[in-house]
């Protein structure tokens, strides 16, 4: 399918309805002849608690719903070793505020933190 192209300009342009206050469209015509919709992601800034909790072997760390957004993050390291700077993000942590982790008791150490 051959592109269309337009050239003049728009005296006005009308745009459907967005579904909620959450999104909102932004006009780039002028600038790069394109017009999106974009997200609001509202994350609570202040330092979030966690709650932990071991069951069948599997370690739940909880935070606030208010704080989801934040990644949780973690670290392993030999029990003489204490806090490093290899963090590592835990996947899919940013869409939620609780996390189960199987525990390992091979791993020395494990270090968990949050981070905005």
């Amino acid at each position: 399918m051959p592109s269309v192209w337009f050239s003049g300009s728009f005296n006005t342009v009308t745009l459907p309805t967005l579904p909620g206050t959450n999104v909102y469209w932004t006009n780039n015509l002028a600038v790069n002849g394109m017009i999106a919709v974009v997200s609001i992601v509202t994350v609570n800034p202040n330092s979030p608690y966690m709650t932990n909790s071991v069951s069948g072997g599997n370690l739940t760390l909880s935070w606030p719903v208010g704080q989801t957004g934040w990644t949780l993050q973690a670290q392993t390291n030999g029990l003489g070793v204490g806090l490093r700077t290899n963090w590592f993000d835990v996947p899919g942590s940013t869409t939620t505020n609780q996390v189960v982790i199987p525990i390992n008791t091979g791993n020395g150490a494990v270090f968990y933190r949050l981070k905005n």
